[in-house]
């Protein structure tokens, strides 16, 4: 009896959130998967109603049909459609950001390797006289990684109360390439101060060294990348979204501010 009273209860609740506190209780649900591919495996055989989209725009729909039940049916519709709207693009963002993650993941870690031997080639001397400054390479292979994972904060932050957009195969990935990325900035850091050392101690006129790099130093240099990582996504799945609800005007001004 308690139990049949809990989850009466439980879905009166849920019944009475909002479009973006729906969205964060099934993506708290989303997280028993792993990635991105396994939620769409446990899909397979499913009928419609089960598939997340089907099911949030069909739960974002009732408590605001119920809470403006004494206006005018227009306002009733309008806010309705409001929040099936708001509702589909927070999950086709959602969406979207784990496919990227997951899509990117191999290059950023071939990045990587290929950084871990040029650092090493550096490190020895052997460096061939035609290669790019070391600077310029260790920028340049870690520079995506360090944009997605802003992307990746930036978003949660922003469009989901700093819940991690990520599910946790895709974000233990993105952890891992960020622990390595700093490892290969600990070595770059590590025989530059090497190199200054054995510079003032020979005394010798030698070629101008680079400055040391830190993460946080290249989260500065990126900063107008990722907010255009970010608008571009975000307005990705506006654009969706509102293609969902027949409304093809709109959704090409989403996408018309990027061509």
């Amino acid at each position: 009896m308690r139990s049949g009273e809990g989850r009466r209860r439980l879905k009166s609740i849920e019944q009475s959130l909002d479009a973006p506190e729906i969205m964060l209780l099934w993506l708290e649900d989303a997280r028993r998967h792993a990635t991105l591919s396994d939620l769409v495996r446990s899909l397979k055989g499913q009928p419609e109603g089960a598939y997340p989209l089907y099911r949030l725009t069909a739960q974002a729909e009732r408590p605001d049909r119920l809470r403006l039940m004494s206006h005018e049916s227009q306002k009733i519709r309008g806010a309705v459609r409001d929040a099936v709207r708001d509702i589909g693009a927070a999950y086709y963002l959602f969406v979207e950001v784990n496919r990227c993650v997951m899509a990117e993941g191999r290059t950023m870690w071939l990045s990587l390797l290929c950084l871990s031997h040029a650092l090493t080639a550096w490190t020895r001397g052997e460096l061939p006289r035609n290669a790019p400054p070391i600077a310029s390479q260790v920028r340049g292979y870690v520079r995506d990684l360090v944009v997605w994972t802003e992307v990746v904060e930036m978003i949660s932050e922003r469009r989901y109360q700093g819940h991690d957009v990520l599910l946790p195969g895709h974000r233990q990935e993105l952890d891992d390439l960020k622990k390595q990325a700093e490892h290969q900035l600990v070595r770059f850091n590590d025989h530059l101060d090497f190199l200054i050392w054995r510079k003032k101690e020979s005394g010798e006129r030698t070629p101008k060294l680079p400055k040391p790099i830190e993460w946080e130093t290249l989260r500065a240099e990126v900063a107008d990348d990722v907010d255009a990582h970010v608008r571009l996504l975000v307005d990705g799945a506006r654009a969706e979204a509102c293609e969902m609800m027949g409304e093809r005007k709109r959704a090409l001004a989403f996408v018309e501010r990027h061509l």
